[in-house]
């Protein structure tokens, strides 16, 4: 229940960037204290489960995660007083864990914040600007909704792929959208809709991947569409504007297209920016099957604009605060592309990356940066300051993070490596006291391929300072251990990966020392592959956890009986 809860309201520092597949901060925690506590220490292991404050188990102790991800286990750790080594072969992963882990001035952080807000502001109120259609006088836009329109395979007309037609909620009534005569209204929240201007029944456009031509009745599908006729084309229709009365939605107008064209004008000047071509693969090929070829082409020309702004701003601030900003930066990026989809119910946008996928939205919302409103620069910059608050506070201002083993030995706290684990030849044998982590996830979730996309965003910040961002991609082709049949990898590459890196973390861990590893997956075959990995890599399995920690949002978790464990391992010349 305590790991449930967890994922709907996940820990503050999990909120400083996203990482697809992330584990529970208390799941961990649990893991780990479970591993390390005698079991007549019960009421210590709730006391220390539920604590938010800095615990010492002992910094003789060194806890290992060869799969780091985002860093949730080496926090946790750290928390409980113990010493660290997280691995991980992917640049954007091992960055995120190197910055949620070091301490920073949060008072000089608030005062970069605020100065890159105000550098940015005089743009924002430029492109983000409405007429109110009662008075006439400029607003502030909150929000822009956006529609993808194809040809019809049959007649050619222009098909806009409506899905819906419910924009946001106000006081139990609900805003919509009429294509068929133009018009904004508010009326009850229904499942049945019909427009109380022209009195027709709005009827979704399009269902999933299908469409169905409005003016002639053909049913056909979308990317044959695309095919046929080139990649979809997008349009306002509606925008979002603030009011004294609260959120008011309108029609989008002249002036409304006037505005979006002064930043069409103002990206030619630039349009090499994030002209980064996406990696082919399992993860990237229904992007570039409907057209999208570059890292930009996910974004409007006012996005890309504000990107690019806010990263020559950014670059110019202090090392520190730079690099913190830079994935502030790079989350926003994805709740702000013309991938976003929005939840009318909440009046607020979802990331691009909510199904840990790429998703083509045939509707997207574009949101002002500058608003209270869920994924904005703003709301992503206060999270990222509560998050550091707390990091400061439970695992300390003093910790001194390294990436080499030479000088972790020598009394530093935290060991990150950017490489691959097979290659953890820095680390002597018989060293770890605790291997706890969660491997790759199979097929279920292509990490570079979503990786990539914030490696694009963050690398011309980061690469004058650290040669890790000077490549093209976030990780190395051949060292991803994934099944992605598009790149030749197959069950028996993900095998034998994940069974090499296994023998590494059995080398470097102590005859004395456990290995917990966490996993889900619904297919029994995966199951085996895992189970036979941990029998040639040198372990035993001494117990098998059942956990329940994923939600349904999660596409291995969406409508499957997946199982999911938590299993303990020791090696199989321990007692």
């Amino acid at each position: 229940m305590l790991a449930l809860k967890a994922r709907r309201n996940p820990s503050r520092y999990q909120l400083i960037h996203p990482w697809p597949g992330r584990r529970p901060g208390i799941l961990f925690r649990a893991l780990i204290l479970a591993s390390l506590l005698p079991k007549e220490e019960m009421d210590r292991f709730w006391k220390l489960l539920l604590s938010t404050s800095k615990a010492n188990l002992g910094k003789e102790k060194v806890f290992m995660d060869p799969f780091m991800g985002s860093g949730t286990s080496l926090v946790e750790s750290l928390s409980l007083g113990l010493r660290v080594i997280g691995v991980d072969v992917n640049t954007v992963a091992w960055f995120i864990a190197k910055k949620v882990i070091e301490p920073i001035d949060v008072n000089k952080l608030k005062r970069s914040i605020n100065q890159v807000i105000r550098k940015v502001k005089p743009l924002i109120n430029t492109l983000y600007v409405t007429r109110d259609p009662i008075d006439g006088r400029k607003v502030t836009a909150k929000a822009y909704f956006w529609i993808k329109s194809i040809r019809c395979e049959r007649c050619k007309v222009e098909v806009r792929l409506f899905k819906n037609y419910k924009l946001a909620r106000r006081n139990g009534k609900v805003w919509i959208y009429c294509p068929f005569c133009n018009s904004v209204s508010l009326v009850d929240d229904r499942n049945k809709l019909i427009c109380p201007v022209c009195g027709t029944e709005l009827r979704p456009i399009s269902v999933k991947q299908s469409y169905v031509c409005p003016r002639c009745g053909y049913k056909g599908r979308i990317l044959r569409s695309v095919i046929l006729s080139g990649m979809p084309t997008m349009s306002i229709f509606a925008v979002m504007y603030n009011t004294n009365d609260g959120i008011k939605i309108k029609v989008a107008d002249d002036f409304d297209f006037m505005i979006y064209h002064k930043a069409e004008n103002m990206i030619k000047e630039i349009n090499y920016f994030l002209n980064v071509r996406l990696r082919f693969g399992e993860e990237t090929k229904r992007l570039i099957k409907y057209g999208y070829v570059h890292v930009k082409d996910l974004f409007n020309a006012r996005q890309l604009l504000v990107i690019y702004t806010l990263r020559n701003i950014i670059t110019g601030l202090d090392q520190s605060t730079k690099e913190l900003l830079a994935l502030t930066l790079s989350k926003t990026a994805t709740f702000f592309s013309i991938l976003t989809p929005y939840t009318y119910k909440m009046n607020k946008p979802e990331s691009m990356f909510m199904l840990h996928q790429y998703m083509h939205e045939k509707m997207y919302m574009e949101i002002n940066p500058l608003e209270s409103i869920r994924g904005s620069f703003v709301t992503n910059a206060r999270r990222l300051i509560d998050a550091k608050r707390y990091t400061n506070r439970v695992i300390g201002t003093n910790i001194k993070v390294v990436h080499n083993f030479e000088s972790f030995k020598n009394g530093a706290d935290v060991l990150l490596l950017r490489t691959s684990t097979l290659n953890l030849h820095e680390i002597p044998d018989d060293y770890v006291d605790l291997v706890t982590t969660d491997p790759p996830h199979f097929g279920n979730v292509i990490y570079s391929g979503i990786a990539d996309f914030y490696y694009a965003i963050i690398s011309p910040i980061l690469k004058d300072k650290y040669p890790e961002f000077k490549n093209k991609n976030s990780c190395d082709e051949d060292d991803e251990i994934v099944y992605d049949v598009l790149r030749r990898k197959d069950e028996k590459f993900y095998e034998r990966m994940l069974t090499m890196s296994l023998r590494e973390v059995r080398r470097v861990l102590k005859p004395t020392g456990k290995l917990v590893l966490t996993f889900r997956h619904k297919d029994e075959g995966v199951w085996e592959l895992i189970y036979s990995s941990m029998k040639k890599a040198g372990f035993r399995i001494i117990r098998e956890w059942p956990l329940e920690c994923e939600g349904n949002i999660q596409p291995q978790a969406r409508n499957v009986k997946a199982k999911e464990s938590a299993i303990v391992c020791i090696p199989y010349d321990a007692s």
